[in-house]
């Protein structure tokens, strides 16, 4: 009967060392977890202090769509990803998003003078040529330009 007793508890107490080693590798794992997500942020939010856009002209092509718009890059970081970047034009009040793509409704790519560096990527001191499509005959009177990081220049036409 004590020999019982003592194999009870000795199951209990691997038990007990088995328990507090997956509890404490699940607290270590997500303490790297985490740790690795806040060094990432961190270096998100310096890239995107670095990154810094102008609108240098917005111009309507005889008056009607598309709108010419020249962004330079007057920031420290490239910007890539046309695909995530936005327009906004105002025609009355409300803001009307333009994503980037073919026709009324989205802006395109016009080109980037120079590009000699990286081909299509909007590096430090480059400029941007977007022609934005709109449809309606009323113009617009405002437009915003915004990054894939969210970082944005808006201007009176």
């Amino acid at each position: 009967m004590g020999s019982a007793s003592l194999i009870a508890s000795a199951i209990a107490l691997i038990l007990l060392l088995i328990t507090a080693y997956v509890i404490v590798g699940g607290t270590l794992t997500a303490a790297e977890i985490i740790a690795f997500a806040q060094h990432e942020q961190v270096a998100q939010q310096e890239m995107r202090m670095r990154t810094s856009i102008e609108i240098v002209s917005a111009s309507l092509t005889m008056g009607a769509s598309p709108l010419v718009v020249t962004v330079h890059n007057i920031g420290q970081e490239p910007v890539s990803g046309f695909e995530n970047m936005e327009a906004y034009l105002v025609f009355a009040d409300e803001p009307v998003l333009h994503p980037y793509g073919a026709g009324a409704g989205y802006w395109s790519y016009g080109g980037i003078t120079p590009d000699s560096i990286h081909p299509h990527q909007l590096d430090p001191d480059e400029v941007l040529t977007m022609s934005v499509a709109y449809s309606g005959v009323t113009p617009p009177v405002w437009v915003q330009v915004t990054t894939d990081r969210g970082v944005y220049d808006s201007v009176y036409i």
